[in-house]
């Protein structure tokens, strides 16, 4: 890869390589050191799941829109090698940003405000759709959890329509890195075009917050960040579909756990808790 990389004309790429560790689908390193330290992900043959798609072409475009803001990676530049597509930006110096929910929240705030580039995927916003695309998931599925999903699935409602915004598609806490001037989102692979409660009710997810976080956040720290997203329209709406968000995100652990990663059932017990509270 390095060879390939250097004689492509990436020089950044001679640098000493590191693996970087949280992604779950792609190979991703550290290379270099100092102020000229890139990253180097290479995408997996694997082309996702329903909710979050693994697309090299869809990152490239999301990060080149995003070049002049500070909430992105600075991209560097993206090519086909022999082990496969690579893509390579420069590497976001901070901590963990996910305990930090006013950070989050002003960082999706932003992206949310930033004109999408052309080309992006759409995610159809509602109650209606929200479902569908939970059908879709437990439709793959088996056994007693998927009866149990089945009889919780929420009804259809109405709610006030979005306007479709720029999304990160998976902010999760691994994918926010707290720089030095704030919040950066890292790992791109399924932006999409859509209602912004997609990506607040993944980062709020009790599954996605114990799968890739520290834990469920606690009642607190959900209302620190949606005061400091401070859209009250949108957070409104999101009020009102959360339990169709937690729905769908069940079917998704309950379809990743009859796929072998059993950590995902921990994921499925902590969404449905949720969807039956009384």
């Amino acid at each position: 890869m390095r060879s390939e990389l250097v004689a492509a004309g990436y020089q950044e790429a001679e640098g000493h390589w590191s693996p970087l560790t949280g992604g779950r689908t792609n190979q991703i390193w550290r290379v270099g050191d100092g102020p000229n330290t890139i990253v180097c992900k290479l995408f997996s043959s694997v082309r996702g799941t329903d909710l979050f798609p693994n697309s090299p072409q869809d990152e490239a475009l999301a990060l080149q829109a995003l070049t002049k803001s500070r909430i992105a990676p600075t991209y560097i530049g993206a090519l086909s090698i022999s082990a496969g597509n690579c893509l390579l930006y420069r590497f976001v110096k901070g901590e963990p940003a996910g305990t930090n929910v006013a950070s989050v929240a002003a960082v999706l705030k932003e992206l949310h405000a930033f004109p999408p580039p052309a080309g992006l995927r759409k995610i159809n916003g509602g109650s209606g759709e929200i479902l569908r695309q939970g059908d879709e998931i437990l439709a793959k599925c088996v056994g007693a959890h998927k009866r149990l999903l089945m009889a919780l699935r929420p009804p259809t409602i109405n709610t006030n329509a979005a306007r479709p915004v720029f999304l990160h598609g998976d902010p999760v806490p691994q994918n926010i890195v707290l720089a030095s001037h704030g919040a950066v989102l890292v790992d791109w692979q399924c932006p999409a075009l859509g209602d912004p409660c997609e990506d607040l009710s993944t980062f709020l997810s009790p599954a996605m917050q114990t799968l890739y976080g520290n834990g469920p956040l606690s009642t607190k720290q959900r209302q620190e960040f949606l005061t400091a997203y401070n859209m009250p329209e949108t957070t409104h709406r999101l009020g009102q579909l959360q339990l169709h968000f937690n729905w769908r995100m069940a079917a998704h652990c309950l379809w990743k756990t009859e796929n072998g990663e059993a950590d995902y059932e921990q994921g499925l017990a902590l969404e449905l808790a949720e969807l039956q509270q009384p």
